[in-house]
């Protein structure tokens, strides 16, 4: 429910959505209208979609409930150019998804836990073929949950990178 919360909306008892604040939304909106650039929105729950689909309608998902078929509709329309903001939640962030043709931008609008997704997000953009530069942003909720997330995973990088050099 925190994570929920810091999101801007929890679901109730009767699993109805329940806006609770629209910061993070108006950031992820001023990011993309001032950006110019196509954007991949980072998503962890279906009520950020939903709201997110009210501001881009025609806004594809690479997510739960998105056909195989449709999934890869998107991603070509996206490595074309031709798709201006797509949503992507980290589940649907496999290896070898290549995205890095279609934009630079990437807007973490809710962070996992799992240092291995968030790499692997990160990497459907920040890699080999992207002619540009890539721009992360992190859209974070001061004071809530948030802040533990990314301290998690700056800690949870950290510990990798100690193993890796231990092995070295």
């Amino acid at each position: 429910k925190l994570r929920q919360v810091a999101s801007g909306c929890v679901l109730d008892e009767m699993g109805e959505v329940v806006d609770v604040h629209s910061t993070k939304m108006d950031a992820v909106r001023e990011i993309v209208e001032s950006s110019g650039d196509n954007c991949l929105i980072v998503y962890q729950f279906k009520a950020e979609v939903d709201r997110l689909k009210a501001i881009w309608p025609n806004m594809p998902v690479l997510g739960g409930g998105t056909s195989a078929k449709d999934a890869q509709a998107a991603m070509k329309a996206w490595n074309r150019g031709e798709v201006p903001v797509m949503a992507l939640h980290t589940m649907s962030a496999s290896h070898g998804l290549n995205l890095q043709a279609g934009g630079r931008r990437l807007i973490w609008m809710s962070l996992t836990y799992s240092q291995e997704a968030h790499e692997q997000v990160n990497a459907r953009l920040a890699r080999q073929g992207q002619a540009r530069t890539v721009y992360v942003h992190y859209v974070t909720a001061s004071g809530t949950i948030d802040e533990k997330i990314a301290r998690s995973l700056a800690s949870k990088k950290q510990q990798q990178i100690k193993l890796m050099d231990a092995i070295d």
